[in-house]
């Protein structure tokens, strides 16, 4: 399906439409699905593929705390919810690509395990825990597909070694595009959820979810949740705190990994001289000096432009000769 033909079925939507910030943003995330739950449950059993009921309503452990600043960064508690005594499920929103992000997680779910261990359960509850951790990425994950799952296996075997830990990375831009390259109907609903991420008006919402996803009463129930967060003048205050101090903090790194490739050729050239190299550039300077002198350019000028004294400069001249 052209994107074309997407745009026009979008515009069809009956219903009323508006710009809407993308659920990708955590601070959107969680206002929403923060008040439908149940909603945040059927999209949770859709992408890990949970087969268990759950009808108790699930904890969301974590809330927004007080702004504060870590090397510019705004630092808000993660999402972390509870669907049962044994089953926990960790979602983290992942924008720019850390090449140690999946070690990090590791330590993340490891140290939900860790708190679990302490609080008084005992090993064979401890053997029936569940620990999943959702990566709601903007980049592509290790195997490139839209989504994917990871558990720890077995070096030479790859058989499963544990599932008390596991991982879902989500690539909601490349789940996003699918909705423009192909029919709707041949996209699977874990990918549709993460397409849903991205979304940027009510209608495009609307057209993503179908009629599949939520019954109908779920789905104008969502969709006028989006609006009210979308409207929420405090909603979108801590949203564009958020934003600059993200931008700050990417800024201050990009700048820091400039001046680290400056810095780390400067200490290149100074090892480099130690390893011999300085002598392929005296023999380059030693070029330039002898095309200098064949051009009649004058010694004084010869010496300002290569660091050579003039003495220097006669001794490769008289070499030559």
């Amino acid at each position: 399906m052209t994107e074309e033909k997407v745009l026009e079925l979008i515009k069809k939507e009956e219903i009323e439409d508006m710009e809407i910030k993308e659920l990708f943003y955590d601070v959107f995330y969680k206002a929403v699905f923060g008040r439908e739950q149940d909603i945040l449950l059927k999209k949770l059993k859709i992408i890990l593929d949970i087969k268990e009921r759950y009808d108790n309503p699930i904890t969301m452990i974590g809330y927004e705390i007080p702004i504060t600043r870590k090397d510019s960064k705004v630092n808000r508690c993660d999402i972390l919810i509870e669907l049962s005594d044994d089953t926990y499920i960790h979602i983290e929103m992942n924008k720019g690509k850390d090449d140690n992000i999946l070690s990090r997680n590791i330590i993340q779910v490891s140290r939900i395990y860790g708190n679990l261990r302490k609080s008084g359960k005992k090993d064979k509850e401890l053997e029936n825990l569940r620990i999943q951790q959702i990566n709601l990425n903007n980049f592509k994950g290790i195997s490139g597909k839209a989504i994917e799952h990871i558990m720890l296996c077995e070096k030479e075997s790859g058989k499963i070694a544990s599932e008390i830990l596991s991982f879902c990375n989500v690539d909601v831009e490349k789940c996003y595009k699918m909705i423009y390259n192909k029919d709707i109907k041949d996209i699977s609903k874990a990918e549709r959820w993460g397409a849903i991420l991205k979304a940027k008006s009510i209608k495009e919402l609307s057209y993503i979810l179908g009629g599949d996803m939520l019954s109908m009463e779920e789905k104008e129930r969502f969709l006028k949740t989006v609006k009210e967060v979308n409207s929420d003048d405090r909603i979108l205050q801590d949203w564009m705190i958020e934003e600059n101090a993200r931008m700050a903090y990417e800024g201050e790194m990009s700048t820091a990994r400039r001046d680290g490739r400056i810095e780390g050729m400067i200490e290149g050239i100074k090892e480099g001289k130690k390893k011999g190299i300085e002598q392929g550039i005296d023999k380059k300077t030693n070029e330039v000096i002898i095309n200098m002198l064949k051009k009649d350019i004058d010694y004084d000028t010869i010496s300002e432009v290569t660091g050579k004294t003039i003495e220097e400069i006669r001794k490769i001249e008289n070499s030559k000769k």
